[in-house]
């Protein structure tokens, strides 16, 4: 994927989160800035989230979308955040969500999105959806994946 600026200073102090669209996913382990992200204290506004193994899972492959933010917000003048996840099942891949306001005004990185067939960042707006850039590929199911977004 490449680099693409978004030009809002604000995205690098607003919280982060991990989400899917018609899939199951568990995520191994989330890092801003190297520090470990604590996995259990993500807030679910939809989808199934929970703690499973050691691992931060979502298992309805139906929601659409699964969403769970940080409650933490980040303020730094660059922050990296980096997800290794895997998808279990379902017909798409993962939400990478940064640059949260509020649980309906955010970024994503939709990994594996439009049936699998796309790679793509999508600014949310009051709930709706603008595709900003997108780019052909595929995940495949139980593979993991190492995402990490770098925004300064």
């Amino acid at each position: 994927m490449e680099t693409r600026k978004l030009g809002s200073s604000d995205l690098n102090v607003t919280p982060v989160g991990i989400g899917t669209w018609a899939t199951a996913i568990e995520v191994e382990k989330a890092e801003i800035n190297g520090a470990t992200l604590d996995l259990s204290s993500l807030q679910a506004t939809s989808g199934n989230f929970k703690m499973q193994g050691g691992l931060y899972v979502q298992t309805d492959s139906g929601a659409q979308p699964a969403i769970s933010f940080a409650k933490k917000q980040f303020d730094s003048d660059k922050v990296t955040y980096t997800v290794r996840a895997k998808k279990t099942d379902g017909r798409e891949g993962f939400l990478i969500i940064f640059g949260a306001a509020d649980n309906k005004n955010y970024y994503w990185w939709n990994v594996g999105g439009w049936e699998n067939t796309q790679h793509g960042i999508e600014q949310i707006t009051n709930g709706g959806t603008s595709i900003l850039t997108q780019k052909r590929g595929t995940i495949q199911n139980n593979t993991w994946y190492t995402m990490k977004v770098e925004l300064s």
